[in-house]
């Protein structure tokens, strides 16, 4: 409804991967015009910049944390699979590491209702 797109990344080994080649040089959105992974596109959200995002680039440690109000447009684009994030460095100028943003469908509140009903009734075994 708001059109705001949270972000939390992590890289390197202070978050239990591989060190990057070097200090991040540019963090990006990309739009891949299609939802087949191994496209490519133009930058579309430059992140890196954006006083909305706390952005640490460390190779060791780094990190991205923030959020983005998307125009209609791009929400449309997001939920069809178009967006990638990328992420650049002096070594890996096309990008060290890509993300592709994936829908995830939220818990409807009728699956959240089985659950609850399902956790009741194992708790009440368990008294038993």
């Amino acid at each position: 409804v708001t059109n705001i797109l949270s972000i939390n990344v992590g890289w390197g080994s202070g978050n239990g991967f591989t060190d990057l080649t070097g200090n991040v040089t540019g963090i990006h959105i990309h739009d891949a015009g299609s939802a087949n992974f191994s496209d490519n596109g133009g930058v579309e959200i430059n992140l890196g910049s954006s006083s909305d995002f706390t952005f640490n680039n460390r190779a060791t440690n780094g990190t991205l944390i923030g959020a983005t109000t998307l125009s209609d447009a791009q929400e449309i684009e997001l939920l069809n699979g178009q967006y990638y994030l990328n992420v650049h460095t002096a070594t890996n100028g096309t990008g060290e590491i890509r993300g592709n943003f994936v829908a995830v469908p939220e818990p409807t509140s009728a699956g959240l209702a089985c659950f609850a009903l399902l956790g009741s009734v194992l708790v009440r075994r368990r008294r038993a």
